[in-house]
């Protein structure tokens, strides 16, 4: 296995080894060393922030310095990217933007993601939109990299047959031709990334032959329909090519986008229910209407990685605050649910609807 395949995503590392949220390894080589033994011969292409790791790891090896201390001078400096940092510290920086999370009922807050203390390689690296400015201009001006060392980090293997897509080092390259692209550049082949957290959505492109290129930064993000980013990103190059820009659409399912607004209700119902269940004195009634909607909410919590998650087990889905809210209270609602079952079919002390008179 060599530099250019951790690059290309072709290390042997599966989605499932990546670096995780919950791991509690401080350092780039307890980070890697977790998952040494599932680096292999070169395979296909599977997009892991560990592959990252491993490169900025070999690069401390090399260079007998500190990573961040290597970006900072060999990248942030040449390139002109003022405020960029790696580490978690970067977060603190009053340059960096503020990023926020679209809360149910609440709109976008702001909101500080968790920070685990690795992928220093992979996704620590903190940069404001004039930084991200000044790294598409470097690549475009020369200054960053050599010829050479541009056409390794543009060019890689394909990932896409159908559009003949490479990934190198972080960059997608399409080749000329790609059918839906602004007649302005459909002759040319193009460079990109994207990316995104909780509470930021980002993305670059540019056109190495024509020397142009653009950024966008979002300090707020919608993990539910994030397909609206890629709509910004697509309307800018209609703008600079001479056309008009598109509406921007939702791109996910009535039923994705309402899954928060599902699980908050069958949330505000449990509650309510138990509430007039415990005011009429175990109302039989109440309770069997209370047991329908912990069905629902249990079928809800089954089946919702699949139709709302995209397959994600639920322990992802939870790493959205609101989403995490929810569901505990809905697991917990739950659980009073089967007390309140039990309670039910024992006859205490839940009183009969009928009205009964006294002898």
């Amino acid at each position: 296995m060599t530099v250019l395949d951790l690059l290309h995503h072709r290390s042997g590392i599966s989605p499932e080894e990546d670096t995780r949220p919950e791991d509690d390894q401080k350092t780039l080589e307890s980070t890697v060393l977790r998952v040494a033994d599932s680096f292999g011969p070169a395979g296909d292409f599977t997009y892991t922030n560990v592959n990252y790791d491993a490169t900025a790891l070999i690069v401390e090896r090399v260079s007998e310095t500190p990573y961040e201390t290597y970006v900072a001078e060999n990248v942030f400096t040449p390139a002109r990217m003022a405020d960029a940092v790696v580490g978690w510290e970067g977060a603190d920086h009053p340059e960096v933007a503020v990023g926020h999370y679209p809360w149910v009922a609440l709109g976008y807050r702001p909101h500080d993601e968790y920070r685990p203390g690795t992928e220093l390689g992979g996704a620590v690296t903190y940069a404001n939109i004039d930084d991200m400015a000044a790294y598409v201009l470097a690549h475009l001006d020369g200054s960053l990299v050599s010829t050479e060392g541009a056409e390794i980090l543009r060019r890689g293997p394909i990932v896409n047959e159908d559009f003949g897509l490479e990934y190198a080092g972080g960059l997608f390259h399409e080749p000329p031709g790609i059918e839906g692209a602004p007649d302005e550049f459909i002759d040319f082949a193009t460079q990109w990334h994207d990316g995104a957290s909780q509470t930021w959505r980002s993305d670059m492109w540019f056109v190495p032959e024509l020397g142009l290129g653009m950024v966008i930064l979002a300090n707020g993000n919608d993990n539910i329909d994030p397909g609206w980013i890629g709509q910004l990103s697509d309307n800018a190059k209609l703008i600079m090519s001479g056309q008009e820009p598109a509406d921007v659409v939702p791109t996910a399912s009535p039923l994705e986008r309402a899954s928060k607004w599902l699980a908050l209700g069958l949330v505000v119902a449990q509650v309510l229910l138990a509430v007039a269940w415990f005011a009429t004195g175990g109302r039989r009634l109440i309770g069997w209407i209370a047991l329908g909607v912990d069905l629902v909410m249990l079928a809800y919590l089954t089946l919702g990685p699949t139709l709302i998650g995209g397959g994600l087990p639920l322990s992802a889905i939870m790493e959205n605050p609101d989403f995490e809210v929810l569901i505990w209270s809905a697991i917990v609602l739950l659980v009073w649910g089967a007390v309140r079952t039990v309670i039910m079919f024992r006859g205490r002390p839940a009183r009969n609807d009928a009205v009964t008179a006294d002898a």
